[in-house]
């Protein structure tokens, strides 16, 4: 008997609800480690500036920890429809059971990181309410931001200067059917770090934003230092759209590039064009699984063997003609 409609929606609910825990439990656990260390640096401070903003980021955090507990809890709840649905769940109990001890532990890690993140907001708090009031501090953070961003979209623009040659090398590579040559160069865009790159520039984009926020309210009625501050976030901005394009064109290069590969030669296309006979077929494919390079020659052998009139020459020309080779 076929599932019936709840049971089947219950279960593809409960899967991307599993998903969207994974995907929080990899955004909240590298930033609270990070805040951890950084609010508790700022506490023991003796002239705290950054309290504010350290404050706005794990109140955000707090807010996609409590996401994930209340995805794990939806998935409870469709599991507990599942469970109704004998038939289905005799069927599917091993990925019923999978998803359902997953889940369990990832919410223990919440409610883990949910208590941290509490601890952390707290002692933000405290530290905030004794760094004062003032607004010098906004623009010593907002340069510490800067520098770190002009770094960031430096390093993009020099990457896409680096892959623009070893895009056309792959080019060349898949032209000349050089398998080795085309490994050897997607190997080095690999080693060029470009996700790594583009991820920190995003996170710290991100980071942007939350300071932003967290400087409109610290600053408050200081109509002068919240213009000024408006200001130097407007030329981040404008730092962020040629970033942002670096990162762009650097994710389409580096996916062109990986998706660059060597089709294989119809072999018994070219036998058929080359009127030889069924029986050479995997000499044929020997020569045509070799270096560009060396067609001719083994192209002429296998004719002198054959005994075929036609030259090697004349029936790699026939090949290119077909745009098989």
């Amino acid at each position: 008997m076929a599932p019936n409609a709840e049971t089947l929606k219950a279960w593809k609910e409960a899967q991307a609800k599993a998903v969207e825990i994974a995907q929080a439990l990899k955004k909240i656990e590298p930033k609270l480690k990070e805040l951890d260390g950084e609010i508790r640096a700022e506490a023991k401070a003796t002239d705290p500036k950054l309290a504010h903003v350290y404050h706005a980021s794990i109140e955000q955090l707090i807010t996609v920890i409590n996401a994930g507990i209340e995805a794990g809890s939806r998935i409870r709840n469709r599991l507990s429809i599942l469970l109704r649905d004998t038939e289905y769940f005799a069927a599917h109990e091993d990925e019923i059971e999978k998803l359902a001890k997953a889940e369990a532990e990832a919410t223990v890690k919440l409610v883990a990181h949910f208590r941290l993140a509490q601890e952390l907001q707290g002692l933000a708090q405290k530290t905030w309410d004794r760094q004062g009031q003032g607004s010098d501090y906004a623009f010593i953070v907002i340069a510490r931001y800067e520098k770190r961003l002009d770094e960031l979209t430096a390093g993009l623009a020099g990457l896409v200067k680096q892959l623009d040659p070893l895009y056309s090398k792959c080019e060349k590579a898949v032209a000349a059917r050089d398998a080795k040559a085309l490994a050897d160069t997607k190997k080095t865009v690999a080693g060029l770090g470009v996700k790594k790159l583009v991820d920190d520039f995003t996170s710290h984009v991100e980071s942007i934003d939350e300071l932003e926020g967290g400087l409109k309210e610290q600053l408050g009625k200081d109509e002068k230092a919240k213009s000024q501050a408006a200001s130097a976030f407007a030329d981040l901005r404008r730092k962020i759209e040629s970033g942002t394009k670096s990162a762009d064109t650097l994710k389409i290069d580096s996916r062109a590039i990986e998706s660059f590969k060597i089709a294989p030669i119809d072999v018994k296309k070219a036998l058929k064009l080359l009127a030889l006979p069924a029986a050479a077929e995997a000499k044929l494919s020997k020569v045509l699984s070799g270096p560009p390079a060396g067609f001719e020659t083994g192209l002429s052998a296998l004719g002198k063997e054959l005994k075929v009139p036609t030259t090697g020459k004349a029936m790699l020309e026939i090949l290119k003609r077909a745009k098989l080779v």
